[in-house]
C-alpha cells in the first residue's frame, strides 16, 4: 500500500509512516486503507509532540474545495475565492501558521483592518476560513489541530459587543450527548482523555481548572487561583479550594468513576498531562491546560459528529451542560446558589447567563412541576 522500498534502508521512513497511520486511524476510527488514501497528499512525521504535518499540498486543497462550491452563484463564489487566496497568502507569512488558531489569527491581523469588530464581513471571512481547514482535515487528512476555532475564541477574532444574552453562552452538552461522548471514548480504551472529560462534563469545571486538582477524603477540590480578578491576585493569601460535587446523569456514576481514576493517578493524554504538571509546579500554565484539552477533545471523531449537529459547541460546553442539569434534569433542581458555589462564581453571574436557558419547554416542566406539587387544603 505505501510507496516505500522494503529494505532496511527504509526502515525509519516505514516505522514513521506506521505511526502517522495508526494515530490517523485512532484519531478518526477509520481503517488502513482509508487512513492510507486519507494522507495521499499529506507529508506527516511522528514526535514527541505527536504527529507533525511537514508539507500538505494546500493549493490542491483550495483548488478541491472550490470545486465543492461550485454549484454556488457567481456573486457567492467570487468572494470566497478572494478569501481562499488570502488564506493561502497566510499560510506563506511569517511566522508560519501551524494549526487552525495560530492560521486564524494570522489571517484576521493581515485581513481585518478595513472589517469593523462585530461585523458582517469578519463573520463571512471566517465563516469561509473556517469551512476551508475542516475541508482540509475531513476530506485531506489534515491533523485535527488544523480545525477551526470555535465559541469563544472565535468570537475573540469576530469582536464586538452588541450581543443578546442568549448569544453569550455556547449551548451546552445536553445529558444523551454527554453519555454518548462518555460511551464512546471508553470504547476507544482511551481511559486518559475518557477522564478528563468526565471531570469537566461531571463536575462543571473549567477545562483549566484540570491543573489544580486535588482528593481529600474522597472528595474533589479545585485550587482556589483559577478565576481571580487583578485586586484578588493582590492579596497574600489565594482563596480556599472550591468544594465540587457531580451532577451524574441519572442511572450512571461517571464522576466517582472519574475520580477513582484521577486517585489511582490515571495520566491525560500526553500533551494535556504535560501542561497539568506544569501547572501544578506553579507554572503559568492554566491556559495551555484548557487549550490542550480542547485539542485532545477536538482529535475525538465522536466529540466532532457532536459539533456536526450543534456546530456551536465548543469544550466549555461540557461546563455549561452542568449548569444545565443543575436546573433542568432532576425532579428537585438545585438553588441559584448551591449550583453557583458549586460551579465558582457569583450567584448575579449565575443568573446572568444560565438564567437565560428558558425556552417553552424549560417553562412547560417548571410549571407542570409546580402545579403537580401543589395540594389543596
Amino acid at each position: 500500500m505505501l510507496d516505500i522500498p522494503w529494505a532496511v534502508s527504509s526502515t525509519t521512513a516505514i516505522l514513521n509512516e506506521i505511526g502517522v497511520l495508526a494515530a490517523r486511524m485512532l484519531e478518526r476510527d477509520i481503517g488502513l486503507r482509508e487512513a492510507n488514501d486519507l494522507g495521499a497528499g499529506v507529508q506527516a512525521r511522528v514526535t514527541g509532540r505527536g504527529v507533525v504535518v511537514e508539507s500538505l499540498d494546500w493549493d490542491q486543497v483550495a483548488k478541491e474545495f472550490m470545486a465543492s462550491r461550485s454549484d454556488n452563484r457567481k456573486n457567492t463564489t467570487r468572494p470566497t475565492e478572494v478569501r481562499i487566496q488570502k488564506a493561502l497568502e497566510t499560510l506563506q507569512s511569517k511566522p508560519k501558521p501551524t494549526d487552525g488558531g495560530s492560521f486564524m489569527r494570522a489571517y484576521a491581523k493581515a485581513h481585518f483592518a478595513q472589517c469593523p469588530p462585530g461585523g458582517a464581513g469578519r463573520r463571512r471571512h471566517l465563516g469561509d476560513i473556517g469551512a476551508f481547514l475542516r475541508f482540509a482535515v475531513d476530506r485531506h487528512g489534515a491533523p485535527s489541530y488544523w480545525m477551526p476555532l470555535a465559541g469563544e475564541q472565535l468570537d475573540e477574532l469576530i469582536g464586538g459587543t452588541e450581543r443578546r444574552l442568549n448569544d453569550e453562552l455556547t449551548p451546552p452538552v445536553k445529558p444523551e450527548a454527554l453519555a454518548e461522548l462518555l460511551d464512546g471514548i471508553e470504547g476507544t480504551g482511551n481511559q486518559g482523555l475518557w477522564m478528563a472529560v468526565a471531570l469537566v462534563g461531571c463536575y462543571g469545571l473549567r477545562p483549566c481548572e484540570l491543573g489544580v486538582l486535588s482528593v481529600k477524603d474522597e472528595k474533589l477540590y479545585v485550587g482556589g487561583a483559577v478565576k481571580r480578578s487583578p485586586r484578588s491576585k493582590r492579596r497574600l493569601l489565594p482563596p480556599e479550594p472550591r468544594y465540587v460535587r457531580p451532577l451524574d446523569i441519572p442511572g450512571r456514576f461517571d464522576g466517582a468513576k472519574a475520580v477513582e481514576l484521577l486517585k489511582a493517578e490515571t495520566l491525560f493524554p500526553k500533551q494535556l498531562q504535560t501542561q497539568v504538571e506544569k501547572a501544578k509546579q506553579g507554572e503559568d500554565a492554566l491556559k495551555a491546560v484548557g487549550g490542550k484539552f480542547a485539542a485532545e477533545l477536538n482529535k475525538f471523531i465522536g466529540w466532532r459528529t457532536l459539533v456536526a449537529k450543534t456546530p456551536d459547541l465548543t469544550a466549555y460546553s461540557l461546563r455549561h451542560g452542568y449548569a444545565w442539569r443543575a436546573h433542568k434534569a432532576y425532579e428537585r433542581p438545585l438553588s441559584v446558589g448551591t449550583a453557583a458555589k458549586l460551579m465558582g462564581h457569583s450567584m448575579a453571574t449565575h443568573s446572568k447567563y444560565y438564567g437565560n436557558w428558558v425556552d417553552e419547554q424549560g417553562i412547560d416542566d417548571d410549571v407542570d412541576r409546580a402545579l403537580g406539587a401543589y395540594t389543596y387544603g
